[in-house]
């Protein structure tokens, strides 16, 4: 959990920080991807993935484009921040090995682990299912907003 003052970017001694300092973390951790790609970056976007389990792959990765992120790539320079909706950014890495097994529709998720409607209609409505699909809410009704 992050706590900030939406309603400025300066930090008061004393008081709830404001945001400039999350500002500064999220432009600090997509310097990298705002760099030209390394050699070993491979281009996945054609549904071709690299294929971990042969050697030649372990040393490549696929590229990540920031317009993937859409608003939260830089183009809000305040990154949602001072709109009380800031971007959340998740980096998964890779695991070595592991061919990850996907839903082609929300209906093939298990009923135990309740996945809400949202992520299903998100999983239906894509048109590349190859992808690690996350949801995020409150765990109880208390920690969900309106």
């Amino acid at each position: 959990m992050i706590i900030f003052n939406k309603e400025t970017d300066k930090d008061v001694k004393y008081k709830v920080p404001g945001y400039t300092g999350w500002v500064s973390r999220t432009n600090k951790f997509l310097e990298e991807y705002k760099k030209s790609s390394p050699p070993n970056a491979v281009d996945c976007n054609d549904g071709a993935n690299t294929d971990p389990q042969t050697e030649d792959q372990h040393n490549k990765f696929c590229k990540f484009s920031l317009s993937n992120l859409g608003a939260c790539s830089g183009s809000d320079a305040n990154y949602g921040y001072d709109q009380g909706e800031p971007c959340i950014l998740l980096k998964l890495n890779r695991i070595y090995g592991l061919i990850p097994e996907y839903y082609r529709s929300g209906e093939e998720i298990p009923k135990e682990d309740e996945a809400p409607q949202a992520l299903k209609d998100r999983i239906d409505a894509a048109t590349n299912k190859d992808q690690v699909w996350v949801s995020c809410r409150g765990e109880n009704a208390a920690d969900e907003e309106s």
